[in-house]
């Protein structure tokens, strides 16, 4: 990982080439780009280290269960409606057939 070189607004290159790789390992990019040695030793100047797989890990399960809590918020909505739909309907049909027993009974 490595800050932002834009901030100093030294990037040869121009922002837009590091603004196309912000946010991710730019790694492949960077060697990609059959950089000198010169660029390649100015590098390590703005280098802040590497992260680690458990922290790549831990976002992206945290991301996953962020959005099955999304989900499953939905999912009891509709489950609710469900539930209502149905508690509506068989009360209609004990109301219909209560008119009905009282029409007959008359």
């Amino acid at each position: 990982m490595a800050s932002s070189a834009v901030d100093d607004k030294k990037h040869p290159g121009g922002e837009e080439v590091l603004e196309e790789s912000a946010g991710r390992n730019a790694t492949k990019d960077f060697d990609d780009a059959d950089h000198s040695e010169s660029a390649k030793e100015q590098l390590a100047n703005y280098y802040l280290g590497d992260i680690v797989d458990e922290e790549k890990t831990e976002k992206s399960v945290s991301k996953k269960a962020a959005s099955s809590n999304s989900n499953s918020g939905s999912n009891k909505g509709l489950c609710l409606a469900g539930i209502s739909a149905l508690a509506i309907a068989l009360g209609s049909i004990v109301l219909y057939k209560g008119f009905q027993m009282s029409k007959s009974s008359n």
